[in-house]
């Protein structure tokens, strides 16, 4: 019964997370059509070549007119995206993992600040749904830093 309640309750905590998330002022940037780019990416994950998750987040960032840059610029706004994976369940067909979609923004002193709510999810999931799953965080996010910077 406590594991029950612990998965509900993170989940609450998940979901508010997306639902929170908005467009917010810090969103806002100078130059709103060049974005960094980081990417954290958990050897675990299932897929043979792991340089399939950073080509799902620069595909959103593609399709949304946005050039995404993998280098880290001195100062400013980005966008990373972590994916973690444990180990497969023993059907070896879904797995454990958590993805999180945040931005961030590095100060003039080298520090960055980190913004939460993120767009965030957890779970067990299979290969094919974890993609699905990091292109809708990505979308969410672009999608509000789109309206933050277009005034869509």
């Amino acid at each position: 019964m406590i594991r029950i309640t612990a998965v509900w309750t993170l989940s609450l905590l998940v979901l508010s997370g997306v639902a929170l998330a908005d467009p917010q002022p810090w969103m806002v940037k100078e130059n709103p059509n060049d974005l960094s780019v980081m990417f954290s990416i958990h050897t675990n994950c299932p897929e043979e070549d792991s340089s399939i998750y950073p080509e799902i987040v620069m595909g959103v960032l593609t399709r949304s007119r946005i050039k995404g840059t993998t280098n880290r610029s001195p100062t400013g706004l980005f966008l990373r995206a972590n994916v973690r994976c444990g180990l497969p369940s023993s059907s070896n067909s879904t797995f454990l993992f958590s993805l999180n979609v945040f931005f961030g923004r590095y100060t003039d002193d080298g520090y960055f600040t980190v913004y939460y709510p993120g767009y965030s999810e957890f779970g067990t999931t299979d290969a094919d749904t974890l993609r699905i799953s990091l292109r809708e965080r990505t979308e969410y996010a672009i999608t509000d830093y789109l309206k933050a910077n277009f005034d869509l």
